[in-house]
């Protein structure tokens, strides 16, 4: 579905990247060249090179309200919504005339999931601007998200009536229909927005859920075949129509719905557990096996993959496999006799017969107190205990969770990264090689010391590990009166000393900091070497440490965030991270996502 978040900086010809490094040279000084340069890369998509311009704008001019704002696009669309409201505050401040400030602050809060926020700056927008058309549909978006559906009715009606062809409200009207339990309304709905988009994978996602969930299982198959040529790599649709095709006896054909599932999203639960099934149904017993390895391996716990496995196991011949799940099943359910016979039976056939008659004796004092408490008491109606509840149904597939039937009215602010980064420090060992400067400290990152020494041309081992420099000589360089570098060949050491001796590390790193007290790349060094043995409150107080001699160490921003998230302080972890993105650490948007998704968790 397209975006109904829209982009607010106007794009800047391409012809202005031919002049990039031409202003360079002048960019400390021409501001409005710099802030061009800023808007050419967004326009690139290179988000993270236009914070770096747009933050020499503001050290340049820091009562520019575009550059603020400009910032704050770049950050947005690296989902930092936090770090990009308080930019806009401040452009908002600086110029609260600009209402494209009001827009993008609102689409922020909206990410930020801060709904009410967003409609009253939409509706700052709208006393200005009462008909403009991307802010009326993004507070119509809010409203849904506060289920406040009475008066989300009433703006989508009005919208209607001003603009009949925007195909997107009528997504508003089926959600709106949905929550109201008007299901033939909302296809009434849906039907006119394909009349206007034909090709709308979403509407035509929904018309095959309605239909397979009334067991409509032929136009089931031709609405989820229809958004699928439209939307081909839409996971969903395909493992709707696995579902209906199966119900059809068209099992082929759901075997390759399910494959490119699991193509399209490898670690679908829901796909591996009803693809098992029906490899089991077909006499795919190996393979279905294995699908349900899949299943335990994520979901220890979930008895029916158990169960269907215990019996695949039972019939492929692999009888420990098969008493092994009995075994998980009689640990949940105690009561389950029938899991002790089959497993008795299991034991049997690998020769326990020691085994085997333990939980026969169990099933047959069972039955025996089943008759004798039949016998005493009236008859009642017979309650199903929680395992004959469910394992009764092992057969049955699996459908995701879901309140109703809903279509997918999603959003999203510009191309967003999704690259996979772990919670791990950054490299460790920088110190820095001359004072501060306006542009940060001139800093290098550390090898073995064999490498320095090699670099004065001093002999080295074969292995190139063990130096046999003259001891003179080493001696003499760390007599020398240069603290600098004193202080580079003792960080050196440290750096090797970090796994096998970190408190002589330590202590090397301490000796540098009676050399170079204003050095924070030795505060940033001695930060590692805490995290490293797990003292991360240590660590916090080192980077922080850092961060207050040298406030633009991007990596000490991002360190503190690491030691931030290991202790659960999320809130704290997202601002640090903010700065370090802020300051050219590109990683540290991805760990905004990730912390962000488990703050709302």
């Amino acid at each position: 579905m397209v975006s109904f978040y829209t982009r607010l900086v106007v794009k800047t010809s391409l012809v202005l990247i031919c002049a990039l490094f031409a202003l360079a040279s002048r960019a400390q000084t021409d501001v409005e060249n710099v802030l061009t340069m800023g808007r050419v890369a967004l326009t690139y998509d290179d988000y993270i090179t236009a914070i770096h311009f747009f933050n020499r704008v503001i050290e340049a001019r820091p009562s520019m309200a575009d550059a603020y704002f400009c910032r704050a696009d770049a950050k947005a669309r690296l989902e930092d919504y936090e770090s990009a409201i308080k930019d806009l505050d401040k452009a908002i401040e600086l110029n609260p005339f600009r209402l494209e400030f009001y827009e993008l602050r609102g689409i922020c809060y909206g990410q930020h999931r801060k709904f009410q926020e967003a409609i009253a700056d939409y509706d700052h927008i709208l006393k200005q601007n009462p008909w403009q058309q991307n802010v009326r549909f993004n507070k119509i978006v809010s409203q849904l998200q506060l289920k406040d559906y009475n008066n989300a009715a009433s703006e989508t009606d009005s919208f209607i009536t001003h603009w009949p062809r925007y195909n997107k409200i009528y997504l508003a009207k089926v959600e709106i229909a949905l929550a109201q339990k008007d299901t033939l309304q909302a296809l009434s709905w849906a039907d006119t927005l394909l009349c206007l988009s034909p090709r709308d994978a979403n509407m035509w996602n929904f018309k095959g859920q309605y239909a397979l969930r009334h067991k409509q299982h032929v136009a089931a198959d031709s609405f989820l075949t229809k958004a699928i040529s439209f939307a081909p790599n839409d996971a969903d649709s395909y493992l709707m129509r696995a579902a209906v095709r199966h119900a059809l006896r068209r099992y082929d054909d759901a075997l390759r719905d399910y494959d490119e599932v699991i193509r399209l999203v490898p670690q679908h639960f829901v796909a591996h557990y009803n693809r098992a099934l029906l490899r089991s149904f077909v006499g795919d017993d190996n393979r279905a096996i294995k699908d349900f390895d899949f299943v335990l391996d994520k979901d220890p716990n979930n008895t029916l993959a158990a169960y269907n496995r215990a019996l695949l196991s039972e019939r492929v011949g692999n009888f420990a496999q098969a008493i092994k799940d009995y075994t998980r099943l009689i640990r949940v359910y105690p009561r389950f006799w029938a899991g002790y016979a089959a497993r008795a039976q299991n034991y049997r056939k690998i020769g326990n017969t020691k085994a085997a008659l333990a939980d026969e004796t169990r099933v047959q004092r069972a039955q025996l107190d089943f008759f004798f408490s039949q016998q005493k008491r009236s008859p009642i109606k017979k309650v199903k205990t929680r395992s004959e509840h469910e394992l009764e149904q092992y057969q049955q597939l699996v459908e995701e969770p879901e309140d109703n039937l809903r279509v997918r009215l999603t959003a999203t602010a510009g191309r967003i990264q999704n690259k996979k980064v772990e919670r791990v420090f950054l490299p460790m060992f920088r110190v820095t090689s001359s004072l501060p400067s306006s542009v940060g400290y001139q800093s290098i990152l550390f090898l073995p010391v064999s490498s320095i020494l090699k670099s004065h041309n001093a002999v080295i081992s074969a292995e190139d590990s063990v130096t046999i420099v003259p001891l003179a000589q080493l001696n003499q360089w760390l007599s020398s009166k240069n603290p600098e570098q004193i202080a580079i060949l003792l960080a050196q050491e440290a750096s090797t000393l970090v796994e096998s001796n970190p408190e002589l590390a330590l202590a090397l790193l301490h000796r540098i900091e009676t050399l170079q007290p204003q050095s924070a790349m030795n505060y940033y060094n001695k930060g590692c070497v805490f995290a490293a043995q797990g003292k991360l409150s240590d660590a916090e107080i080192a980077f922080s440490q850092a961060i207050s001699l040298d406030d633009h160490m991007g990596e000490a921003y991002f360190n503190r965030a690491v030691v931030a998230l290991l202790q659960n302080n999320n809130i704290k972890a997202i601002a640090d991270l903010s700065k370090a993105g802020e300051l050219g650490l590109y990683r540290a948007y991805n760990l905004i996502k990730q912390a962000q998704k488990q703050q709302t968790k």
